[in-house]
């Protein structure tokens, strides 16, 4: 079903085109923002990206169309940051979507205003150690633990080999634990000396 949509589209077909882009616009532009922060460049990426293969016979007809468009985005995007010498950061872990529900229900409002106060301060500390690692750590780690892909499935995104995403995906964890614990025993420091 995929593939005939895929090859209408490459045969430019405009109800391809809406389709494709209506089923993947929100993984891409998500995965877009995992390479670089900066939302109107991820959307003019994707939009360059459907343009550039539309109506475009000379594309590969048998592929994995998902993994496709996604190792085609980062290339594209990858690119423009090239071009433009900007430094993107990845996006920031997504906080708390049921935060205003769980202030409607709350039975103690102090303490549970403040449990929240502690999570999303918690996030952003875990998310500030997040932006410190290598990018291609932290690419594995998003594709991996945000999105939900097997290691097959980012090694084809990636296009390097399974062992080399988990190496990645083990370093990443690991240099993410230690800041993590050297920043709490900071913390007990600071506030016991």
């Amino acid at each position: 079903m995929i593939r005939a949509k895929w090859i209408r589209f490459i045969n430019g077909s405009s109800i391809a085109f809406k389709e494709l882009y209506d089923l993947y616009i929100d993984e891409l532009f998500s995965y877009g923002i995992s390479i670089h922060g900066n939302k109107d460049l991820v959307m003019d990426c994707i939009h360059d990206l459907f343009i550039d293969l539309f109506d475009n016979p000379r594309i590969a007809q048998d592929v994995n169309v998902k993994y496709y468009l996604l190792a085609s985005l980062k290339r594209r995007i990858i690119k423009r940051k090239q071009e433009t010498r900007q430094v993107g950061s990845l996006q920031e872990l997504p906080e708390s979507e049921n935060i205003s529900e769980e202030l409607q229900v709350i039975e103690n409002p102090e303490s549970d205003i403040i449990q929240i106060e502690n999570q999303l301060q918690l996030e952003r500390i875990i998310n500030f150690f997040y932006d410190q690692l290598p990018p291609r750590q932290r690419e594995v780690l998003n594709l991996r633990f945000y999105k939900g892909f097997s290691y097959d499935d980012i090694s084809n995104i990636m296009g390097v080999s399974v062992s080399t995403c988990r190496t990645l995906c083990y370093r990443g964890l690991k240099l993410l634990r230690e800041n993590l614990k050297s920043f709490g025993a900071f913390l007990i420091l600071f506030f016991f000396i």
